[in-house]
């Protein structure tokens, strides 16, 4: 019996070969192996091929499976059909399943069948064929790619075919949430209240920021610009508005291009004649910028600041005004018509000795003498019927008992139901006049006993 066993041998010089030994082994007559001849083939070579042959099956066998390729054949006209492992793998059938192009055409999805049934009809006949198509595998819609080579006789007729298909399921699914994504971002773009500008940066030779071009722009931003697309898409940022405008924004340009970052910034804008409030964002070679018109916003914190002076002047004039209040030697009260002070200066307690506080808990008319009382009552109605009254006349209380003449100026403000006075102690001028009115009648008393 021949031996014809693969070695690795060790060369002399301490290589390793594969060599292949054919021998023959010859026995004496007891049957005992006597005599061993052959010869060894250095198939070193051979051996490291069909090595990177097995090595690259694997690695395009892995490939295969990692992108999920399977390769078939056609033989179009014995109508048998071979796959590999992975394209059962595609198809979800199992493996060594009986192939015919009729098995291959069941498995596509049916609203697909006519679409495949047309190329592959139009791929006998020369054209390319490369589509994607749907498949029903496991009771699950998949996507397919396949790709195939026809080959012809002489006469032009297909004879057989090659080719490949890719599960792409995940490919289309990410082709479908990106179109869904871009959809959404139109709708977005498109209505967002918003302005959104998108630009490209213009260089020069040395690589520094020349201008800017427009490359899309919302209706919002059309809007506040008056402008149609026709007019800006394609333009310069000078050729849109004017020539300052360039110089305007050129700052905020280099800087978000400078830091890579977004840049928030609000700034007047002639062109428009809008107060703007906006983010600018680089991108590569071109940046967008977002934000919106804040003009009566800006109007409105204006007028706050000049409301804020007018109260703060206004509080100053309040101030000089409660000094000279406090400090004037006359009275002066704010009343209501429900017959309480409201305010009184501190000449009130100058006046009468009764604290401030103890005049603002008790009805003024509790502090009238009481001869004064009725005539009191009457002047306050004359008052609450919105006229205004001087130089009336009445005595109060002091919380020492002593009496004080009052001479009252007052100005009703019906809608607000109260009225201020300007007050005065008359109580010496009165009493001056009582003392002058008395000798004067003695004296006339007197004249007439003379004529008697």
């Amino acid at each position: 019996m021949p031996l014809t066993p693969i070695l690795k041998i060790k060369t002399a010089k301490g290589n390793i070969k594969d060599v292949h030994a054919i021998g023959k082994v010859i026995f004496n007559d007891e049957g005992i192996p006597d005599i061993v001849f052959g010869t060894f083939q250095d198939i070193t070579e051979k051996k490291q091929n069909e090595d990177e042959i097995i090595k690259n099956q694997y690695y395009l066998s892995k490939a295969q499976e990692i992108g999920k390729i399977g390769t078939w054949e056609l033989d179009i006209i014995n109508n048998k059909l071979v796959w590999t492992k992975e394209n059962y793998n595609n198809f979800g059938l199992k493996n060594g399943t009986p192939l015919t192009y009729e098995v291959f055409i069941n498995c596509i999805h049916p609203d697909d069948i006519d679409y495949v049934n047309s190329e592959w009809s139009a791929a006998i006949k020369g054209k390319p064929y490369d589509i994607e198509h749907r498949i029903i595998s496991d009771g699950k819609v998949k996507w397919l790619r396949e790709k195939a080579e026809v080959e012809f006789d002489e006469n032009e007729k297909a004879v057989s075919a090659i080719g490949f298909t890719q599960d792409i399921t995940k490919f289309k699914k990410l082709e479908q949430n990106l179109k869904e994504s871009e959809e959404q971002y139109k709708i977005l773009f498109e209505n967002i209240i918003d302005e959104i500008h998108y630009w490209k940066v213009i260089k020069d030779k040395n690589g520094e920021i020349k201008t800017w071009e427009l490359v899309d722009a919302n209706p919002s931003a059309l809007k506040a610009w008056n402008k149609t697309k026709e007019q800006v898409i394609g333009k310069t940022t000078n050729e849109i508005f004017d020539n300052d405008t360039q110089k305007l924004f050129m700052p905020i340009v280099k800087k978000i291009f400078k830091t890579g970052k977004v840049y928030s910034w609000e700034t007047f804008f002639p062109a428009t004649k809008q107060y703007l409030s906006m983010d600018s964002i680089p991108l590569g070679e071109f940046f967008i910028s977002t934000g919106r018109d804040i003009t009566k916003t800006k109007e409105k914190e204006q007028e706050l600041i000049k409301a804020k002076e007018q109260a703060q002047e206004t509080e100053q004039k309040l101030k000089l005004s409660d000094r000279a209040f406090n400090l004037t030697l006359d009275m002066i009260c704010i009343a209501g018509f429900d017959g309480y002070f409201k305010y009184l200066n501190p000449a009130w307690e100058r006046t009468l000795g009764w604290s401030i506080e103890e005049l603002l808990s008790k009805p003024w008319l509790d502090f009238v003498h009481p001869d004064d009382a009725d005539n009191t009552e009457n002047i306050k109605s004359v008052i609450v019927d919105g006229k205004e009254s001087y130089k009336f006349e009445n005595r109060y209380i002091c919380k020492d008992g002593s009496i004080k003449w009052f001479s009252w100026n007052s100005q009703p403000f019906p809608k607000e139901n109260m009225m201020i006075g300007a007050v005065r102690d008359i109580t010496e001028t009165k009493k001056l006049k009582m003392h002058y009115y008395k000798p004067k009648k003695r004296r006339k008393k007197i004249k007439n006993y003379t004529k008697i």
